[in-house]
């Protein structure tokens, strides 16, 4: 997605080329799980548009939030609206339809960040309308803007802001598309927002095959000769928020590739495998 809005909206804008607009965006971004437009309502535009989504989108009712429940509303009133007019694709996204991104603290602070700033944002960990299962989701929200207008600061940026296209992106589906044929064999990792905390845990997270904290089923030597266990930590910047990115290395693959350099010493008499009668410990363990 590029830094600003530069879809050159047509005099009333439909599905039709809205689905054009973001053909190309949808081939090149691997786990996408929508796209969307999003425009900038009034409550004197209001009525208009409402008629305009009726029209187009026979299945939309109106601008919608949600309650506290989640039970769709009609939204209420306030001063401004960003509901989701048009999408692609439409199947598995279709409840997304009319919902004011407004309505939701997290979404509207990111909207209006990339709004004032004209950088693309993203929002912190959040639940997707049309999540049906557990994922972590986030938007990145690209300001579109007035071209006719100036845009030189924070005030004309305002003056001209005309709404938001987003993606939708589920966590999990986004990161295993990414990582598709990249080896994670022997790693154990987990990537968090490195502010906001998902409900849930980690918003990613990769397991050995048993699915076992990595400090679970080390043998006793091995924690003996490696009471810290190495990890990497990293961060990576995402449309002006930070993931902390954490890896460590798999019980297994401990097991597997720890050497010790070192002679044990049993008490006497347990072992004659050598002149002094310390008995000689493998270099190589088997996963204790």
């Amino acid at each position: 997605m590029t830094s600003r809005g530069t879809w050159r909206s047509p005099p009333r804008p439909n599905p039709l080329n809205f689905r054009a607009f973001v053909a190309n965006e949808r081939a090149r971004v691997k786990g996408i799980q929508a796209l969307e437009w999003a425009p900038l309502v009034t409550p004197a535009t209001r009525c208009e548009l409402e008629g305009q989504i009726r029209h187009d989108q026979a299945a939309v009712k109106g601008i919608t939030e949600r309650d506290g429940q989640g039970i769709t509303r009609s939204a209420g009133q306030r001063s401004s609206y960003y509901p989701v007019f048009f999408l692609e694709p439409q199947q598995g996204n279709q409840a997304a339809l009319g919902y004011d991104l407004g309505s939701n603290p997290a979404r509207l602070a990111a909207i209006e960040a990339a709004r004032d700033s004209g950088e693309p944002k993203a929002t912190e960990p959040i639940t997707l309308v049309q999540e049906t299962q557990s994922q972590a989701g986030f938007l990145i929200y690209v300001p579109v803007y007035d071209r006719a207008l100036p845009q030189d600061g924070v005030e004309q940026r305002r003056m001209a802001f005309r709404g938001v296209v987003l993606g939708v992106f589920r966590t999990g589906d986004l990161l295993d598309a990414v990582l598709a044929g990249r080896p994670k064999k022997g790693l154990i990792g987990e990537i968090q927002d490195s502010v906001s905390s998902w409900k849930k845990g980690p918003i990613y997270a990769w397991r050995d095959a048993t699915g076992t904290d990595v400090s679970t089923r080390l043998s006793l030597t091995t924690h003996a000769l490696l009471p810290s266990l190495p990890a990497i930590h990293q961060q990576i910047p995402l449309a002006g928020r930070t993931w902390d990115v954490l890896l460590k290395p798999s019980p297994a693959y401990i097991a597997r590739t720890l050497q010790l350099p070192v002679l044990l010493i049993l008490p006497g008499g347990a072992g004659a495998d050598r002149p002094d009668g310390l008995p000689l410990l493998p270099s190589h363990y088997p996963e204790g």
